[in-house]
């Protein structure tokens, strides 16, 4: 590869970085992680285990790093369920019921980070949040 042919990946690399920093944090991303982390409490193959660690730890990363640019502290919260679940360094836990709950308190963590947005709809986030809670601890009194 030559410096030729690389300083326009360097330049598109700086330029995504530029966009994501100036772009408006969007609240229904980490919405879609509490709702993926929820259907995870479900059984499926390990295929799907995978694309659920990749999207958590998407959805997680995003939130982290929208809401360190806001200064809320919760982003570190965010940035510990994006080490928990990422797909490059996996950590193993071995135990369905351990990761159920796991899966219980990342998505009560999505839906509460939804109540931090200015413009929230909260009665949405009320009734999800209970949704969250007592659906998942009857799952997992079930299961």
């Amino acid at each position: 590869m030559t410096l030729i042919s690389f300083i326009p990946k360097v330049h598109l690399t700086i330029e995504i970085f530029v966009k994501l920093f100036f772009m408006k944090f969007n609240p229904y991303i980490p919405l879609v992680g509490a709702l993926i982390s929820l259907i995870a409490l479900l059984p499926f193959p390990v295929e799907f285990y995978t694309f659920t660690r990749i999207t958590i730890s998407l959805c997680s990363a995003y939130a982290a790093f929208g809401f360190y640019k806001e200064d809320h502290n919760v982003w570190i919260v965010f940035a510990l369920v994006t080490v928990l679940y990422n797909p490059i360094l996996p950590i193993y836990l071995y135990d369905r019921s351990l990761w159920q709950v796991l899966n219980v308190l990342t998505a009560l963590v999505f839906s509460y980070s939804y109540s931090l947005r200015p413009e929230k709809n909260l009665y949405i986030f009320l009734y999800f949040g209970k949704f969250i809670l007592i659906g998942g601890l009857l799952f997992w009194m079930i299961v």
